[in-house]
């Protein structure tokens, strides 16, 4: 949520007021960002097999804007599958 509306990733610029900065919300930099977390995916994963731990099924990361807060929640049950 920014200024009261809730807007998609790429709309951000869209809610800023007046003289607020403007963001980077190309397509570039959205393959940016996967790219560092798909990269950070792997060394979760390799964090796992090291100390022989399950690997999350599920992880949200939330930042709380008014907050400044940040929390981690991870799941192990099985979120999603295409098998019935």
């Amino acid at each position: 949520m920014i200024n009261n509306k809730y807007v998609k990733s790429h709309k951000v610029n869209d809610a800023l007021e007046d003289g607020d900065p403007k963001y980077d919300v190309s397509p570039e930099r959205g393959f940016m960002v996967l790219d560092i977390l798909n990269q950070d995916i792997e060394k979760i994963k390799a964090l796992c097999k090291e100390y022989d731990r399950d690997m999350p099924t599920e992880m949200k990361l939330i930042y709380d804007v008014m907050s400044g807060k940040f929390k981690a929640e991870y799941k192990y049950d099985l979120v999603y599958t295409n098998h019935k």
